[in-house]
């Protein structure tokens, strides 16, 4: 029993860590497609604008990397997330964040224009 706790709660932090990851890597592309924009219409100089897509870009594969290499140990290496209660346990480590995510995401956007940003 304290086996199948263990394993429940390991999936549930596992789904609570790429929901996070995948937004922050998601946010990072648009980051770099906002200082783009920005650049475009001439309201960031290039250095700025390639300061930015650099950090974003960092980011974005510290974030994906993470995301796969945790599932890889998870799910290759030690070979779970193969139960009901495992896939069950990520869901509802999943939703909470997702949620959080969707509630913040138009002030994340918003935050990407932002020329004090840096």
């Amino acid at each position: 029993m304290q086996g199948l706790f263990f394993s429940m709660l390991i999936a549930a932090l596992l789904g609570a860590a790429s929901v996070f990851l995948f937004s922050l890597a998601w946010m990072s592309i648009l980051g770099m497609v906002a200082s783009g924009i920005l650049f475009m219409r001439g309201q960031i100089s290039g250095r700025r604008c390639l300061m930015r897509i650099t950090t974003d870009l960092t980011s974005c594969l510290g974030s994906a990397l993470t995301l796969i290499i945790s599932f890889q140990l998870y799910l290759g290496v030690l070979g779970r997330g193969g139960s009901p209660f495992e896939q069950m346990a990520y869901l509802a480590g999943c939703l909470p964040m997702l949620f959080h995510f969707f509630k913040q995401v138009s002030q994340r956007i918003d935050r990407l224009f932002d020329l004090e940003k840096d």
